[in-house]
C-alpha cells in the first residue's frame, strides 16, 4: 500500500468529509478521536499510517470498553473515526453511509486478530470490496 504520514491522512480526511456537512461538533469529536489515534501511533513510534496499527487502536479500545475503562460512546467514536480514515486511505475519498455495530464484536480478541489478518491478506491479494464482503463474518 501507499505510504502516508498519519498527520497528512488526517488532513486529507478532514477535507474528504466536508461535502457530508457534518456539524462542527461532530467534526470536533472526530478530531479528538484522531488525536487519540495519533498518540497511540506515537506510543508505537510510528509516523506513517498503518491499517494494522489503526485496527490495533480499535482493538485496544474494545478491550478497554470490555473492562469498563472506556465508555461505549467513546469506543464507537474511535471505531468510526478509524473506519473513515481507512476508507480515505484505501479509496482517496469518503462516502457517508450508515455504520452498524461491529459484526465481529462478539469474537474473542484472538479470533478477531485471525479474521483481521485474513481480511488484510485479501486486500494485499488485490480482492475488491465485493469479494471481501463475501468473507464478512457479519453477513
Amino acid at each position: 500500500m501507499k505510504k502516508i504520514l498519519l498527520t497528512d491522512l488526517i488532513a486529507q480526511t478532514r477535507e474528504a468529509i466536508k461535502p457530508v456537512q457534518h456539524s462542527k461538533s461532530t467534526v470536533y469529536q472526530y478530531g479528538l478521536a484522531w488525536d487519540e489515534l495519533s498518540q497511540f501511533f506515537k506510543s508505537h513510534r510510528q509516523l506513517y499510517f498503518s491499517v494494522e496499527l489503526a485496527k490495533g487502536f480499535v482493538q485496544e479500545s474494545k478491550a478497554k470498553l470490555e473492562d469498563g475503562t472506556l465508555k461505549e460512546w467513546r469506543f464507537k467514536l474511535r471505531r468510526l473515526s478509524v473506519a473513515i480514515l481507512i476508507e480515505v486511505y484505501e479509496t482517496g475519498g469518503y462516502i457517508w453511509r450508515l455504520h452498524t455495530k461491529d459484526p465481529n464484536g462478539s469474537l474473542s480478541l484472538e479470533k478477531r486478530t485471525i479474521y483481521t489478518t485474513f481480511q488484510d491478506s485479501l486486500v494485499r491479494a488485490g480482492n475488491g470490496n465485493g469479494t471481501r464482503s463475501l468473507w464478512d463474518l457479519g453477513a
